[in-house]
């Protein structure tokens, strides 16, 4: 658990990176989040989202907010060609500027390959 000050809001975001795996020009998005929180609600924070270059531009949901949220990240895959991997980055700074954990910097990496195979797995039940 991080750790907490109380004179200033602190930013914090889950998972602290982003990884997709699709198919290369296939038609479904694919969807991730990311949540936003302030470890002091006593010091309300608005946060707002920025998307940095890379090889792609993942489409980001909402852009701004106060306190805590929900962000949504997707990936349209119909616009990726080549197999390969593709990165872009994803910037949460909030205000006022000096929050703790402010930017944070959340890596999207998209591996794209020729196919995704779906693998089935038995479930198990063990009784005591």
């Amino acid at each position: 658990m991080p750790k907490r000050y109380a004179d200033k809001p602190q930013l914090t975001i889950a998972p602290p990176a982003m990884t997709f795996l699709v198919a290369v020009a296939a038609s479904t998005p694919q969807t991730g989040a990311l949540s936003v929180g302030n470890l002091n609600a006593a010091a309300p924070l608005t946060w707002t989202v920025t998307v940095s270059g890379g090889s792609l531009t993942p489409l980001v949901t909402p852009i701004t907010g106060v306190n805590t949220g929900l962000i949504t990240v997707q990936i349209d895959p119909g616009v990726i060609t080549p197999t390969g991997i593709y990165t872009a980055a994803i910037t949460v700074s909030a205000v006022p500027t000096d929050t703790y954990g402010s930017p944070a910097l959340i890596p999207i990496t998209v591996i794209a390959v020729d196919q995704v195979y779906a693998a089935y797995l038995p479930v198990i039940s063990a009784s005591d």
